[in-house]
């Protein structure tokens, strides 16, 4: 509607632009006795039962009694008259045009959805997620996996963990399902991660192996290199890990790195950190 608007705009205001206000009541008067095509009525008959009189109609025929003056005025007002009937029969047709472009354009982009069932996993855009990673250009795409609860026609509620408190139902174009390869293992989305306590991203890289002496589950971190490093709230390193985008992890989420460490500070001495022996 907007677009048809300023179409009719560049159409009839001045070269210098200044008299656009003057022409916009009729674009409005047109947009609201337009007849919508989810309604079948105007805006105008949807609030008052019926459409209103433009005041411009051409008149009756010219009564025989009427002055050379006078029939000169009839006539003038006449010619107004059907120019403004001309201008609003553009309106309609620009407003028509407008709905008809873009329907087109917002269906060329469309797929049909998947069909989800309950029970069944997806993964969560973060579009609409706030975190405290400070740049959501370089945040992670999707999290998850979540266990889809309740099934609507176009969203889904899903089963999220006590710590994720936003309202659960997100619409179809947020969600993925989860596929698994050939052996049934999940496969992941490039650039997931998990949301943890705090609402920002769990370190990603880890993994929980055993230790063959001991029995016990200990974490271990798999990452390809050390990038940077500056101080920020304390020490912080940015981390480029094997499949998921660099992130600033605390020094404390490298413990047990100390070659790692000592190795990026000797290429770097002039970075923040402890000094390489």
């Amino acid at each position: 509607m907007n677009s048809g608007v300023e179409q009719y705009l560049r159409a009839f205001m001045s070269f210098h632009q200044n008299d656009w206000v003057d022409w916009l009541p009729l674009a409005e008067f047109a947009a609201n006795n337009a007849t919508s095509d989810t309604t079948s009525v105007s805006p105008f008959f949807a609030n008052y039962g019926f459409h209103p009189r433009l005041g411009i109609e051409p008149a009756d025929p010219c009564p025989p009694n009427l002055s050379m003056a006078q029939r000169r005025g009839f006539y003038k007002a006449n010619i107004v008259a059907e120019r403004f009937e001309r201008i609003l029969d553009q309106l309609r047709a620009l407003a028509h045009q407008s709905i008809n472009r873009y329907e087109r354009n917002a269906n060329e982009s469309r797929t049909e959805s998947p069909i989800y069932h309950v029970g069944q996993e997806v993964w969560l855009s973060t579009k609409y997620l706030k975190t405290n990673r400070p740049m959501k250009k370089g945040d992670d795409k999707w999290t998850g996996p979540y266990k889809i609860l309740s099934v609507y026609p176009r969203a889904c509620r899903l089963e999220l963990p006590d710590r994720i408190r936003i309202f659960p139902v997100f619409h179809n174009s947020l969600l993925r399902p989860v596929s698994t390869d050939e052996d049934g293992n999940r496969m992941g989305l490039p650039g997931q991660g998990e949301i943890n306590e705090n609402e920002s991203r769990n370190i990603r890289g880890r993994i929980l192996e055993r230790d063959d002496e001991t029995e016990e589950v200990v974490e271990k971190w798999l990452f390809d290199s050390i990038l940077d490093c500056r101080n920020k709230d304390g020490l912080q390193y940015l981390v480029k890990w094997k499949h998921h985008a660099p992130s600033w992890q605390p020094a404390s989420d490298l413990k047990g790195q100390d070659d790692t460490l000592l190795e990026f500070h000797r290429e770097h001495p002039d970075k923040p950190g402890p000094l390489p022996g």
